[in-house]
């Protein structure tokens, strides 16, 4: 879906008006028209901002509109996406420093086990981070 803001600026290069903001949620693009008519294009690529873009296109497409509208919508992709890697960060240190299995396979060496039991907690964090940030 695609979200344009409703203050238009004039592209010397497509020779018209467009609009100022531009959010593309099946491309994770945002672009920005400047008043010169130069315009620049962020990419998301983290699956938390596909998973939030999605879920806000299908609960609250207004709740977009209204921060394309406001030129707020970047950075508030900008911060949820690092909201969300730290919380998923800081949770997933919390497991590993709390799993036995974890801490013995450190203890020991073994880094197949601690990877793939390291994998696995982060996978446990993502799910929880994401119910309270991304789906919310």
């Amino acid at each position: 879906m695609i979200f344009k803001s409703e203050k238009q600026v004039y592209s010397k290069m497509a020779d018209k008006l467009v609009a100022e903001w531009t959010l593309d949620t099946d491309t994770q693009t945002v672009t920005h028209t400047n008043e010169n008519g130069v315009a620049t294009k962020h990419c998301f690529w983290r699956d938390c901002i596909r998973y939030h873009l999605n879920y806000r296109v299908e609960n609250a497409p207004e709740s977009l509109q209204k921060l394309v509208n406001e030129g707020k919508i970047q950075a508030y992709l900008e911060d949820l996406e690092i909201r969300v890697v730290d919380a998923v960060n800081e949770q997933t240190q919390k497991l590993m420093d709390n799993d036995k299995d974890y801490q013995a396979a450190v203890a020991v060496g073994n880094l197949n086990a601690a990877g793939s039991i390291g994998n696995v907690l982060q996978a446990r964090a993502e799910k929880m981070v994401y119910q309270t940030i991304v789906y919310a």
